[in-house]
């Protein structure tokens, strides 16, 4: 592990040619996190610990380094959460940081509800703009509208990961396009209009944008009330906005890493 600069937050970097997941255990043994030269935990002490990895599959690797590295000492484990899968059930209140407030945004649509609800509203465009190329090719085979709205399903994904409204792309019709650019643009409406609005007539929100509502949630809880054992998160790049705010605060708690 690399120490980071004294006076800085608790920002540490494993070496490229290391067992990533290993290492990480062998430090959080050693007393090397979350900050380096510290005292071992003992046996019953890691319970009191939490460790955020990016996905689920991550923190099943990284348990099974913990049940490794400790096979001839019976210990217990820290709390293995992932960051990037967060669901209602993980972040409900009797989550690792000790609960959270409720949150004014709707339950997520389902990944399948989602694509369906695109594809018809890809269907009801088509009908509405039938003399464009565009509108008679997804008339042509339903396949179509569902292949253009799984396609569509990613776009909304990104806008929200970066919490860009989906107005922004508003902006674009100022630009000198191309017929069928523009043609492309005046499709987009679909998420820029017609989805948010089928969103709201049915009580949901996004997938992305509730998970973004959630781990800003689990960030507040955590600055309100700092967990009183260790908190460690490994592995994350904080690509999205909220994720990245939550890794700030956890760097800068007297016990995260």
């Amino acid at each position: 592990m690399r120490d980071a600069p004294a006076g800085t937050p608790h920002v540490y970097t494993i070496a490229p040619d290391l067992d990533f997941t290993r290492t990480l255990a062998d430090n959080l043994l050693n007393g090397n996190l979350p900050v380096p030269g510290g005292c071992p935990p003992d046996e019953l002490c890691l319970v009191n610990w939490t460790v955020l990895v990016p996905t689920r599959r991550a923190a099943r690797t990284l348990m099974m380094a913990f049940v490794d590295t400790s096979a001839h000492n019976t210990r217990l484990l820290p709390r293995i959460r992932p960051l990037g899968d967060v669901d209602d059930d993980e972040l409900a209140a009797e989550t690792v940081l000790g609960g959270l407030p409720e949150l004014d945004s709707p339950l997520a649509i389902a990944p399948l509800q989602r694509q369906f609800l695109l594809a018809r509203l890809i269907l009801a465009w088509a009908e509405e703009n039938g003399d464009s190329t565009l509108a008679q090719t997804v008339k042509s085979s339903t396949g179509q509208a569902l292949d253009l709205a799984d396609s569509l399903a990613k776009l909304i994904d990104g806008f929200d990961n970066d919490e860009v409204d989906l107005n922004a792309i508003e902006v674009l019709f100022g630009a000198d396009l191309p017929e069928h650019k523009y043609e492309v643009l005046k499709f987009l409406d679909v998420v820029r209009v017609e989805y948010p609005r089928a969103l709201a007539d049915s009580g949901l929100s996004g997938a992305m944008a509730r998970r973004s509502a959630l781990i800003r949630a689990q960030a507040d809880v955590m600055s309100a009330a700092p967990p009183r054992g260790p908190i460690i998160a490994a592995g994350s790049t904080g690509s999205i906005k909220a994720t990245a705010d939550l890794l700030n605060r956890i760097c800068h708690l007297p016990l995260g890493a």
